[in-house]
Parts: C-alpha cells; sequence; structure tokens
C-alpha cells in the first residue's frame, strides 16, 4: 500500500501539464512550379529579391506586394544574383560560372563584350561554379569552385579572364589550378571581405587585394554583426574579431550546413536539409536550449545561398524545394507559455486563456498567474466573460459555461467548479459574441440578444423612430463604456443602453453594415466603428468621417482620439498614424486583444505584449522600453487533477487497509510481496562480498527474476513470486552457513596466532554465530579481518625478532633468556613487550661483559682444539686466525653502541669455529673407529679359522657362543663410534648448508643431493680427509658400508677433482675470500695428494 501511495503521490506533483510550446515555424509560404535553387537581396531596394532555379529562371520578387516577375536566362542552376549601381546584372550558375547581363524585356541577356568571364586554365576555363558574388565600388568579386576571384566592373581590355586573389600559390601559374571550395562572401564597412572556404576563413583587403587566412578549418558559411565574424566550422559556430582572433566557440545540437544571424531578434539560425536549430544569443553556450524545428520540406543548404533578410516586413524568407518560406523574426518556439486564445477584464484584472488554463494579471502588475482551469470535457472556448467573480464562457459546441472565482488557485480548483446554463434543447442556438455590463452578461446569438441569466428568452430591440421590432439582430461585438453596453449588429446599426435596455443609436445603413467592431474614445464621447470596409468615427451630431479604407481587420482598440488602433492577420496598425503597422510577423488574436488601464493588450502565440499609450504619433511602439511581454506564471501543483489525485491517495489508504487482509490476491498484495522479496534479497545482496562466485551468480539471477515480474498480471505475478520465493528460502539457509564456514576458518586462525585477547574475539565470534543474523555474521567476519590484520601485525613483528635473534649467538644473560621468551609457551604480545623489555640491556656495561667473557670461553675453545694440530697445519693456522677475530670483536665492545651488529660478527665467527670443533671432533673419533675396526676384523677372522679348523667342533657350541657374543661386541663398539662419525659428518654439512660452503663444494663437483650414490660418498670421505688423519682410506668401508672397490672409485674420483688447475682456482678464490673457512683445509689436502699420490692411494 505504501508503493501505491508513492505511486500516487508522485502523479500528483508531476499533475496532467499541457504541452503548450509549438515546434513549427511561424511561417507562410510563396510556391513555384519550378525547383528553387538561391535567393538574393536587391541592395539598391529593400523589397526586392531574386529567385533563382535550377533550371535558370530567375523570379523578380517583391515582398511587399508580393508580385512575381519571370525572367528567362541561357544558364542553368543559378547560384546568385546581384544587380549594380549600374544596372548591370551579375548571375553565379552552375558549372558556367560568372556571367554580366542585361534585363531587356522579361529575359537576362549576356552582354556581348565582357558578358562571360573564364578562369585562367588552359582548357575547361568555363567549366566552374560561381556560388556568391560581392560587388565593392568597380570590382566584382566572386568565389567558386575554384577558389576566390575579382574582376572590374568595367574594363577596356578585351580578356574576360578572372584575376585570382587565392589560393595565392596559384597567382605566377593559374594554368594550373585545381578546385578548391569557396563560398559566403561577407563585407565588412569599406575595409574587409570575409569569404569562407574549404581551407579556412579568408579576409581580403579591399584597398589592396591581398589575402590572408585568418584560421585553417573549413569553414561552411560566414556572418558578420557587432564587429565579430561567426564562421559555421564543423559542427561548431566559431566567433573572432575581425583579425580571426577567437573569442568564443559553442558546440550545435546538432550538425549544420548553413548559419543565419537575425538581429532584429538576436536570433540564431542553423539550417539542416530537414531542420533548423534556433537559438537567442543568450543561450548560444547551452545546447539544450536550442530549439529543433523539423522542416517538412527540403531546404536547399547544397544551394548555399537559401536565406535573406526581408527586415521591412520582419521576416526572413527561406529557399525550399518548391517554395519560398517567408519566416517571422518572432518565433513561437521560444514561447513557453502556449497560444493565448482569449482575454477579458473587471475592474482590477485581466484574465487570459492559454489552452485549458485562465491566467490572471492584476492591475499594475507584469506577470500573470494561473488562477484556474477549465475542464477537460470542454471543447475549444471561443468567447469569456468575467462579471463579480464569475467566469462565463462559451464553448465550440455553443454550450454557456458559469463558474464562481475564488481568491487564488487552490482554492478554485477546490471550490470552483463549471456549470452549463441550460438551453431550451428545443431552441438550440449559436452564440456569436458576448459582453457585459455593471450588473449583466449578455450574449448575441444567431439571430438574437440575451441575458445570460434568462438564456432562453431574447431581450427585444426596436427602433426608435418607427418603434417597429428589429427582427433577427446579428450581434458581432459588443463594447462597454463604464457601466453603459455598446454592441454593435451586421445590419441593425448599433445599441446603447444597460440592466437590459437598449436603444439604437446608429442606423444600421451604409456605410455602416457589416460592422466587425467599435470602441469608445469616453473622454471625448467619440464613437469608432470598424467594419469590413474601413475606419470610421461617428461624431456626437451622428455625421461620420470615414478615416482609412481598410479591410481585412477584426478587431478595434481605442484608448483616445490619438490613439486608436486596428489588428488585422498580421500585427497591429496605428490607425492614427498613416496606417503603419508593426510586429507584422505576429499573428494577434482579435479575441485576446483589449484596451486596459489606458495600455493596449495583445494576445498572440508568440505571448501577450503590452503597449503603452504614452508617446507621441512619431515614436513606434516596437521601440525597445516601450513594451512588454507578460509573464506567466504556472500553478500545477494545485491543479484540481492533483488535489483529486490526492484525495485518490487518502481514499485508496483507507480502502487498501480495509482490504488489504481479505484480498491478498490483490495488486497491492502482489507489490507488497514482491517488495517483500527485494527486501530479502537486498538483506543477502549485503553480505556478497562474503559469497563465492557460483553464490553471487545465482543472487544476482534472481534479483533479476524479480525486478522483471510484472505485477499487472496478479495471478501470474504471484506464481513467479512464489517460485522465486522458494529459491530465495534455499539461499537464505545457504548463505548464512557460508558465513558462519567463514568464521569457523576465522576462529581457527585466531587461535593460531596466540594473543592474549585472542579469546575474547572467538568469544564474539561464537556469539556472533549463536545471534545468526546475516548482520551479525557479516559484521563479525570484517571486525574478525580487522583483528587477523592487526594479529598478522603483531606475528610479523615477533616474526622479525625470531629472524634477528636466529642470527645472534646464545650468551648467557644477554641473549639467551631473548631466545628462551621467542621459543616459550607465551603469547605472542607478550613474547614482544618481554623482548622489547630485554633488547633494551644488549648495550649495557653488564651485557658487554658478559659478551667478553663469552668470547673468552670461545678463545679458549679455539686454544683446546689448536694444540691437537701442528703449528704449520692449515688447521692450526686457520684457528689462528678465528682466535684473531674473537679478539679483535673483544677489542671494539667497549666503544660500540650497538652490540647487535656485533654480534651478528660473533654468531659468523662461532659458525666458523663450529665447523672446525666438528672437524675436530671427527680428527678424535677416526683413531678410535681405526683400533675398533681392526680388533672386530681381527675376531671375525679368528672365528673364520676356528670354525674352518674344526676348533668349535671339539670344544662344543658354548665355545662358539662365547666367540660370536664377543663379535656382536666388538661390532657393536665399532657401529657406535661410527655413528658417531657419521653424525658428525651430517652436522657438518647442515653447517654448510647455512653458509656459502654447499655452494662451494658444488663448484667443486662435490654434493651430498644423492644420498645412496657416489657423490654422497665423495662428500663424507671429503670431511674425513680434511681432518687430516692419517689412516689409510680403504679402513673406511665399513664406515660408509660399501665395498672396497666403490671406496676406492670415490676416492679416485675426489683425488682428480683436487688436482684439476680448474677446481683449483675455485679453491684459491673462495680462501681469498673467506679466510677462516675450509678452503685452506682442501688446499692442503691437494698438497698432499700431489706430494705423496702413492700414500693418498693406499
Amino acid at each position: 500500500m505504501r508503493y501505491t501511495f508513492l505511486m500516487l503521490l508522485g502523479l500528483f506533483l508531476i499533475g496532467c501539464s499541457e504541452e503548450k510550446r509549438s515546434m513549427s515555424l511561424n511561417e507562410s509560404e510563396v510556391f513555384f512550379e519550378e525547383t528553387l535553387a538561391s535567393i538574393s537581396k536587391d541592395h539598391l531596394k529593400d523589397n526586392i529579391f531574386y529567385i533563382g532555379t535550377e533550371d535558370g529562371i530567375v523570379y523578380i520578387y517583391n515582398s511587399e506586394n508580393q508580385h512575381l516577375e519571370k525572367i528567362t536566362t541561357a544558364f542553368d542552376r543559378i547560384y546568385k544574383v546581384v544587380r549594380d549601381s549600374a544596372g548591370n546584372y551579375w548571375i553565379g550558375t552552375r558549372n558556367m560560372g560568372l556571367f554580366c547581363c542585361d534585363l531587356k524585356g522579361d529575359s537576362l541577356c549576356v552582354k556581348k563584350r565582357h558578358g562571360r568571364f573564364y578562369i585562367p586554365l588552359k582548357s575547361k576555363k568555363t567549366q566552374y561554379s560561381a556560388y556568391d558574388i560581392s560587388v565593392h565600388n568597380s570590382i566584382v568579386y566572386v568565389a567558386t569552385s575554384h577558389g576566390l576571384y575579382y574582376v572590374p566592373k568595367e574594363t577596356d581590355v578585351n580578356d574576360s579572364t578572372l584575376t585570382i586573389l587565392f589560393p595565392s600559390r596559384y597567382k605566377d601559374a593559374p594554368e594550373n589550378i585545381s578546385p578548391v571550395g569557396t563560398r559566403s562572401i561577407q563585407p565588412y564597412k569599406n575595409q574587409y571581405l570575409f569569404c569562407a572556404s574549404d581551407s579556412g576563413l579568408l579576409r581580403v583587403n579591399l584597398a589592396s587585394n591581398n589575402v590572408e587566412k585568418l584560421f585553417l578549418q573549413k569553414t561552411h558559411n560566414v556572418a558578420i554583426h557587432d564587429d565579430s565574424i561567426y564562421s559555421l566550422v564543423g559542427d561548431s559556430l566559431l566567433v573572432t574579431d575581425i583579425d580571426g582572433k577567437p573569442k568564443e566557440s559553442y558546440a550545435l545540437k546538432l550538425p549544420a550546413q548553413i548559419y543565419y544571424y537575425d538581429k532584429t531578434e538576436g536570433t540564431n539560425y542553423f539550417i539542416s536539409n530537414h531542420y533548423i536549430q534556433l537559438v537567442k544569443d543568450k543561450d548560444l553556450k547551452n545546447p539544450d536550449k536550442f530549439m529543433v524545428v523539423p522542416s517538412q520540406k527540403s531546404i536547399r543548404t547544397k544551394c548555399r545561398n537559401i536565406i535573406e533578410n526581408d527586415l521591412s516586413n520582419r521576416r526572413s524568407l527561406l529557399v525550399t524545394l518548391h517554395s519560398v518560406s517567408r519566416v517571422g523574426h518572432h518565433q513561437d518556439v521560444f514561447n513557453s507559455d502556449g497560444n493565448v486564445r482569449l482575454a477579458c477584464t473587471d475592474d482590477d484584472n485581466i484574465y487570459y486563456l492559454i489552452g485549458t488554463k485562465v491566467y490572471r494579471q492584476k492591475k499594475g502588475e507584469t506577470e500573470a498567474t494561473q488562477f484556474k482551469d477549465i475542464p477537460k470535457g470542454v471543447k475549444d472556448i471561443s468567447f469569456m466573460e468575467v462579471l463579480n467573480d464569475t467566469l462565463y464562457y462559451v464553448d465550440a459546441n455553443h454550450e454557456i459555461y458559469k463558474a464562481k472565482l475564488y481568491s487564488n488557485y487552490f482554492l478554485n480548483s477546490i471550490l470552483s467548479w463549471d456549470h452549463i446554463i441550460r438551453q431550451n434543447p428545443k431552441s438550440k442556438f449559436e452564440v456569436t459574441a458576448i459582453g457585459k455590463d455593471a450588473e449583466n452578461v449578455y450574449v448575441g446569438v444567431r439571430d438574437g440578444f440575451r441575458n445570460i441569466n434568462n438564456i432562453n428568452k431574447n431581450i427585444p430591440l426596436a427602433d426608435p423612430t418607427t418603434k417597429e421590432p428589429i427582427k433577427d439582430p446579428f450581434i458581432t461585438k459588443f463594447a462597454s463604456n463604464g457601466d453603459q453596453l455598446l454592441f454593435c449588429t451586421l445590419n441593425d446599426g448599433v445599441f446603447f443602453g444597460k440592466n437590459n435596455s437598449f436603444t439604437r443609436t446608429l442606423k444600421g445603413s451604409a456605410p455602416y453594415t457589416f460592422i466587425r467592431d467599435m470602441g469608445i474614445d469616453s473622454l471625448q464621447n467619440v464613437k469608432h466603428i470598424l467594419t469590413n470596409r474601413g475606419y470610421f468615427i461617428i461624431n456626437n451630431d451622428s455625421s461620420f468621417t470615414k478615416e482609412a479604407e481598410l479591410s481585412g481587420y477584426n478587431r478595434l482598440l481605442v484608448l483616445d482620439s490619438t490613439h486608436v488602433y486596428g489588428i488585422p492577420s498580421f500585427g497591429i496598425t496605428n490607425l492614427c498614424d498613416s496606417l503603419k503597422r508593426y510586429f507584422i510577423d505576429i499573428q494577434f488574436n482579435p479575441m485576446a486583444c483589449l484596451v486596459f488601464d489606458n495600455k493596449v493588450i495583445a494576445g498572440s502565440s508568440n505571448g501577450v505584449y503590452v503597449f503603452s499609450t504614452d508617446l507621441s504619433k512619431e515614436n513606434s511602439i516596437e521601440t525597445a522600453g516601450t513594451y512588454y511581454r507578460v509573464k506567466f506564471n504556472d500553478q500545477d501543483y494545485f491543479s484540481r487533477t492533483n488535489i483529486l489525485i490526492f484525495t485518490i491517495i487518502i481514499v485508496s489508504i483507507i480502502i487498501g487497509l480495509w482490504w488489504h487482509d481479505r484480498y491478498k490476491m490483490s495488486r497491492h498484495a502482489v507489490r507488497t510481496f514482491k517488495d517483500g522479496l527485494v527486501l530479502r534479497l537486498n538483506e543477502l545482496n549485503s553480505v556478497r562480498e562474503h559469497l563465492d562466485t557460483g553464490t553471487t551468480t545465482e543472487l544476482d539471477g534472481l534479483i533479476s527474476e524479480v525486478e522483471s515480474v510484472d505485477i499487472s498480471g496478479k495471478k501470474i505475478a504471484l506464481a513467479q513470486l512464489r517460485n522465486i520465493s522458494l529459491r530465495i528460502m534455499k539461499l537464505t539457509g545457504k548463505v548464512p552457513s557460508m558465513l558462519i564456514q567463514i568464521l569457523q576458518e576465522q576462529i581457527r586462525e585466531i587461535k593460531k596466532s596466540g594473543l592474549d585477547n585472542a579469546a575474547n574475539q572467538i568469544d564474539k565470534t561464537n556469539k556472533a554465530i549463536k545471534n545468526h543474523t546475516l548482520s551479525s555474521l557479516s559484521n563479525q567476519i570484517k571486525e574478525n579481518s580487522q583483528w587477523l590484520s592487526g594479529a598478522t601485525s603483531t606475528l610479523s613483528i615477533l616474526s622479525s625478532y625470531k629472524s634477528l635473534f636466529s642470527k645472534l649467538p646464545l650468551i648467557p644473560e644477554v641473549t639467551d633468556e631473548i631466545s628462551k621468551i621467542l621459543h616459550s609457551a607465551a603469547s605472542p604480545d607478550k613474547k614482544i613487550a618481554n623482548i622489547e623489555k630485554l633488547s633494551r640491556k644488549i648495550n649495557d656495561k653488564s651485557s658487554k661483559d658478559n659478551i667478553k667473557e663469552y668470547i673468552d670461553k670461545k678463545i679458549k675453545e679455539c686454544g683446546t682444539a689448536q694444540s691437537d694440530f701442528f703449528e704449520k697445519s692449515m688447521f692450526h693456522t686457520t684457528l689462528g686466525l678465528i682466535k684473531d677475530n674473537y679478539l679483535d670483536i673483544k677489542n671494539r665492545i667497549d666503544a660500540a653502541d650497538d652490540m647487535t651488529e656485533l654480534m651478528k660478527l660473533i654468531f659468523i665467527i662461532d659458525r666458523q669455529l663450529s665447523i672446525f670443533l666438528v672437524l675436530w671432533e671427527i680428527r678424535n673419533l677416526l683413531p678410535k673407529y681405526d683400533e675398533a675396526n681392526t680388533t672386530y676384523e681381527k675376531k671375525i677372522k679368528e672365528i673364520e679359522n676356528r670354525e674352518k679348523e674344526g676348533e668349535y667342533a671339539k670344544k662344543g657350541e658354548a665355545f662358539r657362543k662365547k666367540d660370536e657374543d664377543e663379535g656382536k661386541k666388538l661390532l657393536g663398539a665399532l657401529k657406535e663410534i661410527s655413528s658417531n662419525i657419521i653424525k658428525n659428518i651430517d652436522e657438518l654439512y647442515k653447517i654448510f648448508a647455512s653458509g656459502s660452503e654447499m655452494t662451494f663444494l658444488k663448484k667443486l663437483g662435490i654434493s651430498i643431493k644423492e644420498s645412496n650414490g657416489g657423490q654422497f660418498m665423495q662428500a663424507n670421505l671429503l670431511a674425513l680427509l680434511m681432518t687430516g688423519t692419517n689412516i689409510p682410506v680403504s679402513r673406511f668401508r665399513n664406515l660408509f658400508e660399501v665395498n672396497e672397490q666403490s671406496l676406492r672409485r670415490v676416492k679416485r674420483d675426489l683425488v682428480t677433482l683436487l688436482e684439476s688447475e680448474k677446481k683449483t682456482s675455485i679453491v684459491i678464490e673462495y680462501a681469498q675470500n673467506n679466510e677462516t673457512s675450509i678452503a685452506g683445509l682442501i688446499l692442503e689436502l691437494k698438497d698432499m695428494v700431489s706430494d705423496d699420490r702413492r700414500q693418498l692411494n693406499e
């Protein structure tokens, strides 16, 4: 129901507005049998125009009296006709060029000498078109299809060849001229000619004939006004000063080929083949203000010279296919108010009728406000009058209506109801006029005179002399004079009176027959009469004076003896001033013209013009400031239609609420059902950011289906909505589950974070899951995302601490506590807090002392390991270098501001030391391995010999078991030592993997990637050899659990690598860059191989 309310409220606000704007031109047409091509104005006589055709006919058209004179020529299409002061006719033609002619009778004949003009081509000199011509003093300028030329009007030279001005590049070689279109020549004062061309806008200096190109864009045509050049360029109007400097550029609403400017009304015309765009100067910047008027006739835009200004008749003459349109300067398209058809007055107001709207203009004001609406069913209104706050009007069916008027439009919309004044159906009549005196409203009917209050009875009229009744008077017009009423008849004269009593004051004899209107000069009590033949003044002694011979006038407006106006078909005529006619392009509506408050009110389709009478006879009522146009203000929001709609809204709400429960299948129920589904879908759509692609696609499909349901078919719509509702229900159950799944995943992530407030966040998430609304689930997902983002930041900080301290040595009371915290079960935020607290103490003196103590310990370890090696061995030397590095760092501790950097160096040195300590450990295990291996092998051989000699058979199984147990014991000891050696080798390569050693070994060709291959054995063997052991390689077969042959092959490959010069250079380079690395041991091993290859093979 609320949507029905909103819909009706929208109708109430919009109302039933009328389309008042006319989208056709105010024009009349002069038709021709021929196809027209151009129009040219005679610059010597204002009212003379030359109309050219496609077939070479020229019509001389007099716009004052509409006279046409047909002139024949020997040419094709006529583009331009110019008559100069000497009487020569210059003719521009298609494909025949420029001609100079004499008018002889009804023909234009080419002059025998210098009658035809050529362009300076080698051939086809006459095959060019002359589009425009301008005569300036003694020179004729012509714009052609091949450029701009000139020729003297009179010359003694026999050559009739045109002289080229543009393109200037052809001046020295005119025989090479190629086509370049020029058109639309416009003179500027006595200084320049401006010409449009395909190459841009041209300016010709008349004093020197020099041509300048002001801009380069193709120019369709050009106009000049207010010292500015207006050029139609593409789909825009470019405005420049006379030097070509840009001033403005206006975009057109639609493309156009011709631009024309009417300076009298400041109207710009943009002309195309089938439409014209009109816009006022002030609206040029706004394309929405362009009025596009379609033309039912084809406009000859390709012929270029198709429009001229008929200034004296306030019209523009536009050439179409078979007619010349006389387009008024005042155009209705700019009048947004509508056609003012009727007007009447009471003591203080003027009332206007536009369409079905009555407007009221109060005395002294310049605006009229919507006052009342005529009911829609009433046909066209022909008469209107207001008396005693009551409106009377007559429609096209001659029904008479009356309606009480109230103070404003709103009250009239509610209270003012229109009633028909009932006529006797047996004697229906035709209303011919309406008028009023101080008390009554009267109508003239065919044929009779009646008071509206007694509509079915004629008021008798009689001849005042004979007392004979006047039968069937035909009343043509009423006029008021104070509280008196006058009316004129067609053939029975003029009557005067009031209150149903009227006397004939003028007999209806010639010249007073066919009286059309009358008026009274109340100051001098002089009657003015308008007939179908003229305008008369009736003097007090009943004599008359014929003031003017007139025909075609329908309204007489009398203010005083010096201000009497007549309304002809077009314009308004001052009958007291030589019948001067003004606004002759406006068709005023006689029934909308009246006199009020000593002003002339003239209504038309172009609006209402109010003319002041405070003028002498010499002043023109068209002079700016002597008249104004009434502004009309609409009040549509309070129209009766809208009030009725508002009432319907209220009634609909009441009825709808009452019937809602009983009629769920009604359109309202369907709409409510649909709106409910929309709300449910909107709720689901609000969490779409958390849904997968398949679900969002399904959701979008449901939204589209709901929107497409047409509720006008209630049963079909309801079935569709029910089907959609079932699918929405499934989706409504599915979506929360998806959101809960996301939340559960977030719970796992929150738990994983280990932060202190994780439990609280998990608790809030569980509550949201328990609440189970989409909004709570969606909001919790967003909150958790923010929380996890913060947790990620915290964990990132903790990770950076782990990364930092993983590269620092574990020093008691310095970094070992931090390491313990990092590896503790405390929450990340507590870890960070404690680490930040301890980190601040790293640079304390006590920490520095602990670091020195740690270094001393490491130096001691170096010394202990060093003592096991010969002083000249690389093992001893490298440990010495490591010890020196420790001492160097120790010496830098007291002056250091940041112990972290020094501890990073200590960590690196510790790693190098750990490599040598592991090798030292392996070195110490190898003798034990060799001894255990020898003992084990000896025992195995002993057991084999006793078995062979049968000693066990003699001494029994107990003796055998004793030897076997002893062998197993020796094997266990051997395996334990072997396992420790392998573990140390693995530890060594783990250390290598954390540094550059592994890459170094790979460059040498040694790798531990293949755990069961020779490469692995090669790396293990290298580790043993680096210890400097003197144990033969063959003794390690049990250590690596391979046969002696495989071991020897690995040994041989390793020796080959070590003896390679290329590999040696790799080792030397690595040693230079890493002085405490294993490179020295490998070099030492290589030297040992070179010195005693035989011993190594053993």
